[in-house]
């Protein structure tokens, strides 16, 4: 194509319908592309959790309807029987505080008290790291291990209704503690250090040394079984487990939930994703049209340029290269967009929460394949058109 010819097609060049097309296709391009950015980043964040302890559950015997005041514990000889079985590779018992506890938390102004209890695990099944997370005869401070779910309820539902500010994990865990614990008439205070928040056990952890040691001075002489177990599971047998805590009148703490919200995450993202396809096949529709438009227009040009010697090919030329150079302009316009929006608003610092990143790459290959396809539709209704 010469220069001549060129200018003279373009004399019909609609640009407020391309622009058009440009910010719709845009505007679809992007939807898409950060939807399944961000699915991709919130899967990562729940299985980045959810990996460490998918593996771990804690089982308990379950209580009747009416209850019972003696709690039914799991003896020696069941622990081992379960130790045995071909989905278990570890058990570790709960051990629980047989004293009284009281902890303070002392803030600028303001000093708050309230019952607690303790419990401890065998190091080797917490999700922490374990290296302070130790009590020797002598020590006067005590490590302690919150379950992140108290700080979830504390954030989103106590401090939320009353106007209290949130707090974050670090923030706790430079609030000065007092702990109190006290039993056959003695009292002994400690100072309290927040070691870690576990999202495997839902309990106050304390170490299991600490425990042993205070339950021989201020326990009720009562030596009782361990009411829970935590138990690690074998992920190729995983399957077994089910039938055999029903069989056995079992429960267990682990549930759906991770599952539940990856299908409300799917869901949503979906809807997301099919309204930006939405959007991007008007934004197709509208190139299209106007590239009819602009071939019925003109017709008249392109049949004096046949006549001069110019192929249909080198016709449709100019008008694929007018569709290539508008969609390339607008997918990098989208990954531009969905670059920034990665940084600034998805992965932002946040105390609270911490979102994992995922690779942007699916995003960028999602785009580039629905630019391909919106070239390649126009180009074959550019090459019918040139053909009749």
């Amino acid at each position: 194509m010469t220069r001549l010819s060129n200018r003279l097609l373009s004399k019909n060049l609609n640009r407020p319908r391309l622009a058009a097309f440009a910010i719709a296709d845009f505007i679809g391009l992007t939807i898409v592309m950060i939807a399944i950015h961000f699915y991709g980043d919130i899967k990562a964040t729940l299985h980045s959790v959810a990996d460490d302890n998918a593996d771990y559950i804690v089982i308990s015997k379950k209580i009747g309807t009416f209850g019972s005041i003696e709690r039914e514990g799991f003896t020696d000889n069941e622990i081992d029987t379960i130790g045995t079985q071909s989905w278990v590779e570890d058990v570790g018992r709960f051990e629980s505080s047989r004293f009284d506890v009281n902890a303070t938390v002392m803030m600028p102004g303001a000093t708050m008290s309230t019952a607690l209890f303790f419990e401890s695990v065998p190091n080797r099944f917490l999700d922490v790291p374990v290296t302070t997370f130790t009590f020797s005869d002598g020590d006067t401070t005590v490590p302690v291990i919150l379950p992140k779910e108290y700080l979830s309820l504390y954030n989103f539902g106590y401090a939320s209704a009353r106007n209290l500010p949130a707090i974050s994990e670090a923030m706790l865990g430079m609030v000065p503690l007092r702990l109190t614990i006290s039993g056959n008439g003695q009292t002994e205070t400690y100072k309290g250090r927040i070691a870690g928040f576990s999202s495997r056990i839902n309990t106050i952890a304390v170490p299991e040394s600490f425990i042993r040691s205070a339950n021989a001075r201020l326990g009720n002489g009562d030596n009782d079984l361990p009411s829970r177990l935590i138990v690690k599971i074998n992920p190729t047998m995983k399957h077994l487990a089910a039938s055999y805590l029903d069989s056995h009148g079992l429960e267990t703490t682990t549930s759906g939930v991770l599952s539940r919200t990856d299908s409300i995450l799917s869901v949503i993202t979906g809807g997301v994703v099919v309204t930006g396809l939405l959007i991007c096949a008007l934004s197709l529709f509208l190139l299209t049209l106007s590239i009819y438009l602009m071939l019925e227009k003109s017709r008249d040009k392109i049949k004096l340029l046949l006549m001069l010697g110019y192929t249909p090919g080198a016709i449709s030329s100019y008008y694929q290269r007018i569709i290539v150079i508008l969609n390339i302009v607008v997918l990098a316009a989208a990954v531009t967009a969905t670059f920034l929006t990665d940084k600034m608003a998805i992965h932002r610092d946040d105390a609270y929460i911490t979102i994992q990143h995922s690779s942007l790459w699916t995003s960028v290959a999602a785009g580039m394949a629905l630019t391909a396809a919106a070239i390649l539709i126009n180009f074959a209704s550019i090459r019918k058109f040139a053909r009749n």
